[in-house]
């Protein structure tokens, strides 16, 4: 396997200690120029307009650093260099800056930290001490932009016993899979671009605070579901997209965010028992294992997904082409993650197909998924 390299990019921010403001953000990567490795670098950050107004205001540009050698300033482009006013009093600043690459490196990772986190969150001791902490992680070995998460963040309220769902809707522009899953709030300090973030210690799934209900993303759909929040106040969630090409996976996404949860009349949820999050993995974990990039001409069982027709209002057919001899196993979800239909297909070959049936199905995105034991790739279906 060849080794992966890092690129460190780190936005310092100089705010002063007690501008306990920021709410969330995430960063995207975009391929400006697919001949000379240029890429476009936005970070787009939440903040508390009451809390932090004046620091807000002063950043109109951040400091870059590339990881090879040489740095640069990022404006801050939206309102006029002024950022805006999004709602329920926070502000939203972008931050764009293009990067001219001499090497085409295997992987790269782009982080953020930045001071301060908002305090008395409860999932996360003494929060205002800890450094916000953002990463993607992106492949140049493909042309490619990561993914773009078209739902904003601003405040997210949540109900007391009331169940709480979220969507990034994230799209992809090259039309690459993408799946979905909770991670760990991080830290890593904040003036030096050559460190990691690492897993703040005292973190807590939300739901494990006080150790009721559920909280759980869809791997497929993306809904971020809470079932449901038992206690007043805020809350930090971190979740992952993932990008799939051919079954390899060349890019992941991190979004950081606030739940805030209010006592309002709502709809009362039945709570399920409670229900760990589990183990999730560490940074290590993430960069050695899961996300060495390869590239697409790399000896991976590469699969190939056709569906036909597409959109469909009773049958459709899926076609799998893996370069090697393989078993899958097709799954087909509805619109809300529910497992609809699954076949296995347990002779070695390098081409399965398979028909499906959907005729009484309500008019919906449906997401078909294919497994080969090693790798999956997944495709919208539109049912008419």
């Amino acid at each position: 396997m060849k080794q992966t390299f890092h690129l460190i990019i780190c936005i310092l921010f100089t705010f002063p200690i007690f501008a306990s403001h920021l709410k969330g953000g995430n960063i995207q990567v975009t391929q400006v120029n697919n001949q000379d490795l240029t890429y476009e670098i936005t970070v787009t950050i939440y903040s508390d307009f009451e809390t932090g107004f004046r620091a807000y205001m002063d950043q109109k540009d951040v400091s870059v650093c590339f990881g090879d050698g040489s740095s640069g300033i990022a404006p801050r482009v939206n309102g006029n260099g002024n950022g805006e006013q999004f709602v329920n009093n926070l502000g939203k600043s972008i931050y764009k800056i293009q990067h001219k690459y001499a090497s085409n490196l295997t992987a790269y990772r782009v982080y953020v930290t930045l001071l301060n986190r908002s305090q008395s969150i409860l999932n996360i001791k003494n929060a205002i001490n800890e450094p916000f902490y953002i990463e993607t992680l992106f492949n140049t070995k493909v042309i490619n932009s990561t993914p773009t998460l078209t739902n904003d963040i601003g405040v997210l309220y949540a109900k007391v016993k009331q169940v709480f769902i979220y969507n990034p809707k994230a799209i992809d522009s090259e039309g690459d899979s993408l799946t979905y899953r909770l991670t760990m709030a991080r830290a890593c300090s904040y003036n030096d671009c050559r460190v990691f973030g690492a897993p703040i210690e005292s973190f807590k799934q939300p739901n494990e605070v006080n150790k009721e209900g559920t909280f759980k993303i869809n791997e497929l759909t993306g809904d971020l579901t809470w079932n449901a929040p038992t206690q007043i106040g805020v809350y930090v969630c971190c979740f992952i997209v993932e990008e799939w090409r051919k079954g390899v996976k060349i890019s992941i996404t991190v979004r950081d965010m606030e739940i805030v949860v209010k006592d309002e009349v709502g709809n009362i949820a039945t709570i399920p028992p409670y229900e760990a999050v589990g183990k999730l993995p560490n940074i290590n974990e993430i960069t050695n294992r899961s996300l060495v990039l390869s590239t697409e001409n790399e000896a991976f069982p590469a699969i190939e997904l056709k569906v036909y027709p597409n959109p469909t209002t009773e049958v459709f057919r899926a076609e799998v082409i893996d370069n090697l001899p393989s078993k899958v196993v097709f799954q087909l979800f509805d619109n809300t993650g529910k497992l609809l239909q699954e076949f296995k297909q347990s002779n070695l070959e390098q081409k399965h197909s398979q028909e499906f049936n959907i005729e009484g199905l309500p008019e919906q995105v449906l997401i078909l998924k294919v497994n080969n034991g090693k790798h999956y790739i997944t495709k919208k279906v539109l049912k008419k």
